[in-house]
């Protein structure tokens, strides 16, 4: 396995969330024998080849592969059905804050703290090029549809759209009074959407680099994504809300309430009726709205926070990034009985 040295910085966030979780963990644990179980949902094997904290987990396009990074600057990727990593990739990065995979899933992109871009060549397993681009940790990434542009967007409010293949900047701008936590990427490829600690959710016009609509809400934005028809958005806020965003007439659709108090990870699926969250009390809800609106519990905590979850484009795999063991455990949607 490969090991990397820890650059021995600190992270004031990851400090402030390990210390507000042991607040909170206590006043929680107790709550979860009621909730809803994961019905149809069959709990896979513990992948386990990490050393430190997992802060970013995404699914290849066609659900067969995971990639994780980790507080050392790590990234493995996996096949669904094998318990150990097919592959570890390390550059010049150090704590692993983004990852997503190209729409044809050959290139894996990954961002870090000290605002290195890296793409990684997903057939030769191997860095395919870098990029400095930010001056604060790349908190998004993400792919337009075509594959030919790609948005990143760093702690420090800086949004930049660029040609993945040249590594060539088309846009750049600044948005937010607060830091930007959060970014997604429509999925008719016309609008980036940026979420804030400062409450706020930024539309923006790609085209232009103008804002659309600016969306508050009642808590800090820690997660964003795009249903499919690219006019409702979905965000997770630190109140222990996901909000349903119509974009187009800056209208709440949905408000649902999860069980644990602080959000901060977000897995929707294309159509939105799948959706699963991670909070800083360890606990990890899964949303099925063709069955109901009550969160099922996947896991309940252990150790705090879940930075990192994903779910499959067809909804039907989920990962977990657990940090009590650093381990990655994945679900899957069996037939009803």
């Amino acid at each position: 396995m490969l090991r990397v040295e820890r650059s021995g910085k600190s992270h004031p966030t990851m400090l402030l969330v390990s210390a507000i979780a042991l607040v909170v963990v206590m006043a929680t644990v107790f709550e979860f024998r009621k909730r809803p179980k994961p019905l149809g949902w069959q709990k896979g094997n513990s992948l386990t080849g990490h050393s430190s904290n997992i802060l970013a987990v995404a699914f290849s396009p066609d659900g067969q592969r995971l990639a994780s990074g980790d507080q050392e600057g790590n990234i493995l990727i996996w096949e669904w059905d094998n318990t150990q990593p097919v592959a570890a990739l390390h550059g010049d990065q150090q704590r692993i804050l983004s990852l997503t995979f190209s729409p044809d899933g050959q290139t894996l992109v990954s961002g870090d703290t000290e605002g290195t871009v890296i793409l990684w060549d997903m057939v030769q397993g191997k860095e395919k090029q870098t990029l400095f681009l930010h001056d604060a940790g790349v908190i998004g990434i993400c792919y337009a549809p075509d594959g030919k542009t790609l948005a990143t967007a760093s702690a420090d409010g800086e949004i930049k759209m660029w040609d993945p293949s040249t590594g060539k900047k088309h846009a750049r701008w600044k948005s937010h009074q607060e830091g930007i936590s959060s970014l997604a990427y429509s999925t008719d490829g016309r609008t980036v959407a940026t979420g804030s600690l400062d409450r706020t959710v930024v539309v923006w016009d790609v085209t232009t680099a103008k804002e659309k609509a600016s969306l508050q809400n009642e808590g800090a934005i820690h997660a964003l994504a795009f249903i499919a028809d690219g006019k409702n958005l979905v965000a997770a806020q630190s109140n222990g809300e996901i909000k349903i965003w119509d974009i187009v007439n800056s209208r709440e659709v949905e408000t649902l309430r999860a069980t644990g108090t602080i959000l901060l990870s977000l897995g929707v699926t294309a159509d939105g009726r799948k959706m699963i969250a991670g909070s800083l009390e360890g606990v990890v809800n899964l949303w099925d709205l063709d069955i109901g609106r009550d969160p099922m519990v996947l896991e309940h905590p252990k150790d705090p926070w879940v930075r990192a979850v994903a779910l499959a484009p067809d909804g039907n795999r989920l990962a977990i990034g657990m940090n009590s063991d650093f381990s990655l455990i994945g679900w899957e949607l069996g037939s009803q009985k």
